[in-house]
């Protein structure tokens, strides 16, 4: 591979495709390794590379998705020596091995004549069959050399298994595959035949790597060669459940393989489980063949360890940086109190939820929700919290004392949601986190706690196009903002779909709302009367526009005026008094200190 980015028509041209929160994205001359901000990820997604052969002129192209925005650069004399070969380089994938980047170790499409499959991915309903390896980091800081080793042949086995079963191999992160399937049968295949291969050998040091496999089927949306909605979520959850070695299924797959399954090969009920996308319950399914093991810890579900995260209605859409800055900083030694701040609608209380759940393994006694939403008095704080965790009062002994009793002992994490209604009771979680040295919280709060130690996470908005340079349809939806107003209208309207003559309407619509998620779905719940466009000219009268939420919703989720009159309500007498004088201006008002 050429190095990355030498050129100063390069590096413009990859700053054009990075929006605002990936800044200071660095693609390090002669490899792979890339940086989001200061940090450094640890994996290098699959890059499509088009080497046009009829000229040997250096030639880029640009994949984005929701997580990531890169860059490659073919250089001309490999472009010379491909073309001679009658080969594309497309699909190369780039393996971040420890802190070695190897290259190049795939190409999904090796021949001119293949270049049509790209055209031709799994569609409609697909089965997804996702991989990675249990203990793999441990490993690879103990035995460095010998992964490197075993990670290759991991490689090797997979890609090869994959490839002559008719699956598609459309991204890998880190040491985790995702393979697309037309055919759930042979998804299923595919994983036992690459169980078998991986459990029948390994390194001296690091043994037969216990790689865990999931497989669910469902209809995804495909674009640029890879897959995004509800499906690849679920299959990603259902990974997360597992152990190494062991092959799952959703309850979708196992109705498609039920009838043809490998030889000597049985399917055992594992029985419904909340996975950790906290949508609905999933049936879960182990598959028992010969040469595979057949005893395996619990599941790592949300029934594993206690707790009273509540059921979601829909996934949660985006927020996959979000998510892993969250659970980092809520992993850092030091970090005990974390508060995810924002305006009112943007998200803090469904991304905290998810980052409870996910976090769930980390907490030997659980994980708990404290709803702080219906009271107003800061002395009521410590009746919440002691709520769910069946804490009483015990004769003269005052709550707060018995919560500290309680708690002082336990590894466990308080969601405090709404803080920003009773911030006169946050020196509790002051004394709380003093008294309680195993005890995390993850608060939601319009304003800071302001308590010794607190650290704040301002939660952005959903990413946005860029006004006036919208992408093509196909890769609208991969900004979070597009992709939930997507995904909200269908469920108002099953036929609703993004078209060339509506998407810059429904952009356009996104950016108006500043990409504010509850502002986004009150929009999209009224597909069934407006047509993108004509809600776009009403826009100017959005608080009239975006009402009529779910009945089922806080009265402040159910319009957007209702958020407003919320966080009105919060604001001191001097305060509202400011925002009655600004309001004779027309437009907006800026403060300037």
């Amino acid at each position: 591979m050429s190095s990355l980015c030498k050129t100063l028509p390069s590096a413009l041209r990859l700053a054009e495709v990075m929006n605002d929160r990936r800044q200071n994205t660095v693609l390090a001359d002669g490899g792979a390794t890339l940086k989001l901000g200061q940090k450094e990820m640890p994996w290098v997604l699959p890059i499509p590379v088009e080497v046009v052969a009829n000229s040997f002129e250096t030639h880029h192209q640009f994949i984005q998705d929701s997580s990531l925005c890169a860059l490659m650069e073919q250089s001309a004399d490999q472009a010379k020596k491909e073309s001679r070969k009658g080969k594309y380089l497309a699909g190369i994938k780039m393996f971040r091995r420890g802190g070695d980047i190897t290259t190049p170790c795939y190409s999904a499409l090796e021949h001119k004549e293949d270049a049509q499959q790209m055209a031709d991915l799994p569609t409609g309903t697909v089965t997804f069959l996702f991989t990675d390896v249990e203990g793999s980091t441990k490993l690879w800081e103990r035995y460095p050399e010998a992964m490197r080793a075993s990670m290759a042949r991991h490689d090797e086995v997979l890609l090869g298994v994959m490839e002559s079963s008719g699956g598609f191999v459309f991204k890998t992160v880190g040491d985790a595959f995702c393979v697309a399937f037309p055919s759930a049968p042979h998804a299923l295949e595919a994983a036992l035949a690459a169980q078998r291969a991986l459990l029948s050998e390994g390194q001296e040091k690091t043994g037969p790597l216990r790689v865990r496999m999931a497989l669910h089927t469902g209809s995804a949306d495909e674009r640029g060669g890879d897959y995004f909605g509800p499906p690849v979520n679920r299959v990603a959850r259902l990974l997360s459940a597992g152990h190494g070695g062991q092959i799952l299924l959703s309850s979708a797959t196992k109705e498609l393989v039920r009838d043809a399954l490998p030889e000597g090969a049985s399917l055992s009920d594992l029985g419904e489980r909340r996975l950790k996308d906290l949508f609905r319950p999933e049936r879960v399914f182990q598959l028992i063949a010969p040469e595979l093991p057949t005893s395996y810890p619990p599941l790592k579900s949300l029934d594993a360890r206690t707790n009273n995260l509540p059921a979601q209605p829909t996934p949660l859409v985006g927020r996959e940086s979000e998510l892993g800055e969250v659970r980092d900083l809520l992993r850092t030694e030091g970090v005990r109190l974390l508060t995810l701040t924002g305006p009112g609608g943007i998200g803090k209380t469904r991304l905290g939820l998810q980052v409870a759940a996910e976090l769930l393994d980390k907490f030997e006694d659980g994980v708990f929700f404290v709803a702080l939403a219906t009271i107003t008095d800061p002395a009521l704080v410590a009746s919440a919290i002691a709520e769910p965790l069946g804490v009483v009062e015990a004769g003269d002994q005052p709550l707060e004392e018995g919560l500290k009793d309680f708690l002082r002992s336990k590894e466990l994490l308080l969601l405090l949601d709404n803080f920003e209604q009773v911030l006169g009771g946050a020196p509790l979680v002051g004394e709380l986190l003093s008294a309680c040295p195993k005890l995390n919280v993850l608060a939601t709060s319009r304003s800071v706690l302001r308590v010794y130690g607190e650290q704040e996470y301002p939660v952005p908005p959903l990413e946005l196009p860029r006004p006036g340079r919208l992408p093509p349809i196909d890769r609208l939806s991969q900004y979070e903002a597009v992709r939930l107003f997507i995904e909200r209208a269908k469920a108002a309207s099953p036929n609703f779909s993004v078209t060339d003559e509506n998407a810059p309407a429904v952009a356009e619509i996104c950016m108006r709302l500043d990409g504010l998620p509850l502002a986004i779905e009150l929009a999209a719940a009224r597909i069934k009367l407006l047509t993108p466009g004509a809600m776009l000219e009403r826009l100017g009268s959005r608080l009239k526009l975006l009402g009529g939420g779910s009945r089922d919703l806080p009265e402040r989720q159910r319009t957007l005026r209702g958020t407003i009159e919320w966080s009105h309500a919060l604001l001191e007498e001097g305060e509202r008094m400011l925002f009655a004088r600004l309001a004779v201006f027309s437009g907006a008002a800026r403060w300037r200190p």
